[in-house]
């Protein structure tokens, strides 16, 4: 059974009993093992989202990393003008200094493609559809087949400019095709929906 489900049942079931314990006392059952399942379903809960709850908060701390990243910058800044002040006092120190502040500039890369896939009638995505992805033209006929993740999307960094095919697959709704391209340094977003086959 789902995690989800798990949940669910537990609260149904507890729901459903508490006003027939007095019929069901010959079959053992008592008051505290309701609470038991209770205070069992409360733990799991709070283990069960506590994942969520992180991603939440390094969402928001990844987010602040702009600011604190443009107040570094402030401060380097006043760092090297005051060092410039003493190019007439001391100009080794002042060549010494701007030799080793070096900062390392990390090259940055644009995500090539993000496909995502929705039911077409709730919006909701689909974790593990099969997406298979081919070179339109070109020389290389790589064939790419990924599962989509929980938030029903793949994403790749290394496709090469051009053109792919695409057909997604899942296990009681229609096959969707069609195409997409790709741009160097753009990157390419595609949101496929599924319809429920008859």
């Amino acid at each position: 059974m789902a995690d989800a489900d798990l949940v669910k049942t537990a609260i149904t079931f507890y729901e459903n009993v508490l006003p027939q314990m007095e019929s069901l006392a010959e079959y053992g059952l008592s008051q505290a093992d309701l609470d038991e399942l209770l205070d069992l379903k409360n733990n799991f809960l709070a283990i069960y989202t506590k994942p969520k709850g992180n991603i939440q908060v390094t969402a928001q701390l990844t987010a602040m990393l702009p600011t604190l990243f443009a107040s570094s910058d402030k401060v380097l800044e006043k760092m090297d003008a005051l060092v410039k002040s003493a190019s007439k006092s001391d100009p080794n120190f002042v060549d010494e200094y701007f030799r080793k502040r070096n900062i390392v500039q990390t090259p940055t890369r644009t995500r090539a493609l993000q496909l995502t896939v929705l039911n077409d009638s709730t919006s909701e995505p689909f974790e593990k559809a099969k997406v298979t992805l081919t070179a339109k033209s070109g020389a290389d006929p790589t064939i790419i087949v990924k599962r989509t993740g929980g938030q029903g999307r793949i994403t790749n960094d290394t496709l090469a400019e051009g053109e792919y095919n695409y057909e997604v697959e899942y296990v009681g709704f229609l096959t969707e095709k069609g195409s997409f391209s790709v741009n160097d340094g753009v990157t390419t977003n595609v949101v496929i929906r599924l319809k429920k086959s008859e």
